[in-house]
Formats: structure tokens, sequence, C-alpha cells
């Protein structure tokens, strides 16, 4: 990106050990909203999503390993896109991951959060002009070629399973699908009885690493753990003699979670339409107060299977309305090469805000 012109003139806060959908760490303090500053900021890239909605910047590169580009551009009224992995070159980034655990389990993904959805597409129009494979071997060799279809065929996940939506987020979902289908897309109520069970899958493997080495750097400086993570309970699971074979375990349901996922959303067999994005929500509630997300069960289960995902603004709210809520649109396995539509690009049922409390689709 500095080749391409990219001047970095500010690093943006994140939280304790990168660890958290809440921006707070004890060395920087707590990173405000900028919609509303009672609100959460959310994480880990928290900070660039603040300084974005205060247009202190017009581009941000975030890093998600379960949503931590999604829920940050969703809480302040952004545009954010989780590639799959093996797009966008880590080489020199810093995670709090175990060195090696790349190819180990869930994969962090780094990608941009806007302020539009142009934006974040021309990001990967500079990236791919720059041949970033010729920088980072774990890139690969390909470009997004997306021709835009007319029409989608969208499947709908109005509840994962595990938390079900509060009535501000099914209204948003909602208007959602009746907007998209007076445009001409075909919108399909889905569900997924498989998401529970992939997303304790998601949390076993995450327990290896990164959060067994987010506690070795506690323990080497004496450092407590910060709010959100107190809050969310979260411990160290030391290390026991089986933990090779459970790992061996755990990636193996991955591998499942993958093969179930792909033929019940984007292949789905004869008779059936495949689909070309999945919309659902970011989390089950609207925005909620500073330390107020209570999981990711939403997000980060599209880590697991390393499907695109997309974060889209979809309208404002008025004064007298709940806070904001928010959703997200996920891609087939066909993105990974660029082939079919563009996740998460729904400009036709965008509108330009009133005041600063966005939804977000």
């Amino acid at each position: 990106m500095l080749s391409a012109g990219a001047i970095l003139y500010v690093k943006t806060t994140t939280p304790q050990g990168q660890r958290a959908l809440e921006t707070h760490s004890f060395l920087w303090g707590r990173t405000l909203n900028p919609v509303d500053t009672t609100l959460s900021v959310g994480g880990s890239s928290g900070g660039e999503a603040a300084l974005l909605a205060m247009r202190g910047s017009v581009l941000g590169i975030g890093t998600d390993l379960g949503g931590s580009i999604r829920v940050p551009a969703a809480c302040c009224g952004l545009y954010g896109f989780k590639p799959t992995s093996q797009r966008v070159p880590r080489q020199g980034s810093e995670t709090i991951e175990i060195p090696g655990a790349f190819y180990a389990g869930v994969i962090t993904v780094a990608g941009p959060l806007a302020r539009t959805m142009g934006d974040c597409k021309w990001f990967f129009e500079v990236l791919e002009s720059l041949q970033p494979w010729r920088f980072d071997p774990q890139v690969l060799p390909f470009t997004f070629q997306a021709p835009p279809k007319e029409r989608l065929h969208i499947g709908l996940l109005r509840d994962d399973g595990l938390v079900t939506p509060l009535p501000p987020v099914l209204t948003m979902l909602d208007e959602a699908h009746r907007a998209l289908t007076a445009a001409g897309h075909t919108v399909e109520v889905i569900d997924l009885p498989e998401f529970p069970a992939a997303f304790f899958t998601t949390v076993g493997i995450t327990n290896f690493s990164p959060t067994e080495s987010l506690f070795d750097l506690l323990e080497s400086t004496g450092e407590t753990l910060s709010p959100w993570l107190a809050r969310l309970g979260l411990k160290r699971r030391g290390l026991e003699p089986n933990d090779l074979a459970e790992h061996y375990s755990l990636t193996h349901a991955k591998e499942q979670h993958e093969i179930v996922f792909q033929k019940k959303l984007w292949e789905r067999g004869e008779g059936k339409v495949p689909l070309d994005v999945i919309l659902c929500p970011v989390g089950g509630y609207p925005t909620p107060k500073q330390d107020g997300w209570v999981g990711f069960d939403y997000t980060i289960v599209w880590n697991l299977v390393d499907n695109p995902a997309a974060v889209s603004r979809a309208h404002t709210s008025s004064p007298a309305a709940v806070r904001p809520s928010n959703a997200s649109a996920v891609g087939s396995r066909a993105h990974r090469d660029g082939r079919g539509s563009r996740p998460g690009d729904r400009s036709t049922i965008a509108r330009e805000p009133r005041r600063p409390q966005q939804d977000a689709l």
C-alpha cells in the first residue's frame, strides 16, 4: 500500500490482546463511539472505526478473527469487509496468535473499513494491482473478477439457533427483505441447524490460540483482564497431555462444518437454487452500551468456514427510535476467486443519514 501512495499518519487503538468486541486497554483507556459516546465502539478494530466515523481518515484496515472488522463497522455506521483468508497480505502484522498457528485453526484476516462500500472495493482494486502474492507467500495469486448479477438469490438467516434477535433487529431484517424483493431479488428465509455446533467448534479452537498466548503475556506483565474480557469470563484452559488429539478432533470438526455449509448454502443439490449471499444480523440486539456485547455467535462462524462477510449500513434511526441494530452479508466460497456477485453491496436500500445513529445491513 505504501508503494501505491498510502500515507500512514496515525496508529489507532485496539483492545487488550486484540481479543475483545470492545476497545479498552490499560495503556490507552477506553475508545469512545463518535456516533454516541455512551454506546460500544466495538472491537477489536474499534480505534479504526472511531477515526473513520469522525472523518479523520478516508480508509482503514482492520483484522478479523471473529468479528473485529464487522462489529466496529456496525457500531459506528460504517462499511466493513472480512475477506476469505489468503487474500490480503499479513506480513509484518502483529496479532495475539501463537506463532505458526496460521494454518492450525481459525485464521485472522485483514480487510478494509470505510464510509462507503465503494471505498472498500477501491481498496481491493489497488491491492490487486500490486500483485500482493509477490510480497506474501500466503496470498493466493488470484484477483477479484466479480461481474455483478442483476438478480440475486439471497438467504435470510433470521435466527442462528443461539441468540434470538430482539424485535428491532427483526424489524430491520424485515425491512431489508421487503426492499430487496421490491428491487427484483429473490429472498428465501433459511434455517441452519448446524450453526450452534459450528460456533462451539470455533470456541474450542480459539481456546488453544490466541487465548493461551494472551494469558502468557498477562502473566509476564502482571496485568489483569480488561473489563469486557473479565465480564466474558475468559479463563486459561491450561495445557493437558491430550491437547494435540483434541486439537486434531476440532480441526476435523471444522472440516466437516465447511462441507455442510458448502452443501446446504452454496451448492444445495438438485432442485434447489444456490444462494448468492446470506443476510443475517451482526448481533441479536441493537448496538449496546459500553462493554455490552455478550458474544460473537453471529460473526465468528463465518471465520470458521472461511466465507467472506461484509457489513453495510441500511438506514438511520430517528431520535426516538431504538439504538442502532446491525446485520451482515455473507458471500459464498465462489467469491474466493471473484465469481458471482459482490457480497454486502446493498446500495438499493441505503439512505442518507438524518442524524448520526445508523443501522447497518
